[in-house]
């Protein structure tokens, strides 16, 4: 009978050694989460870094344009008065 019993109560507690393992390795699963850091600026490839550059550069550009539009309509409003007081004198 002594044999039975302990049988049964090595049973019982291989029984909840492997419910215990269960319940505390699949907490941590379901917890689990994969997570990709942001690439650090400093290790862009060359087309990722060429990008950002050139659409800076198209910024730049643009203002540049429309300063300069600006500049050539001011211009044209002012160059024919200027025009007139500057006009060389005829050589005899």
């Amino acid at each position: 009978m002594k044999t039975y019993w302990n049988s049964l109560a090595l049973v019982g507690l291989t029984a909840v050694f492997l419910l215990g393992a269960t319940v505390v390795t699949s907490d941590r699963a379901v917890e689990a989460e994969v997570r990709r850091p942001a690439q650090p600026k400093a290790f862009l490839s060359g087309s990722e870094r060429s990008e950002l550059i050139l659409r800076e550069m198209a910024q730049t550009l643009k203002s540049i344009d429309t300063r300069l539009a600006r500049l050539e309509a001011l211009a044209a409003t002012t160059q024919p008065q200027a025009g007139r007081a500057q006009e060389p004198e005829p050589r005899p």
